[in-house]
């Protein structure tokens, strides 16, 4: 009970104070941007194609009635 966490605490044992973080190179952040927008886009084309389809089922079966 006698262990009182500060504010300084919290920062001292925070994300951006871990020794892991300090090893991340320029390149590996451009990398994963880089993984990140291919990965955005793939989702994205499938999106769409889906969309289109279902689109134009909608606009046939509406033609019909």
């Amino acid at each position: 009970m006698g262990d009182v966490t500060s504010f300084q605490d919290l920062f001292k044992k925070s994300v951006l104070h871990l020794e892991a973080f300090r090893n991340v190179s320029f390149i590996d952040v451009v990398i994963g941007l880089i993984a990140s927008f291919a990965i955005g886009m793939f989702i994205y084309f499938i999106y769409r194609k889906r969309f289109a389809e279902s689109c134009t089922a909608t606009t046939t079966m509406c033609r019909s009635c």
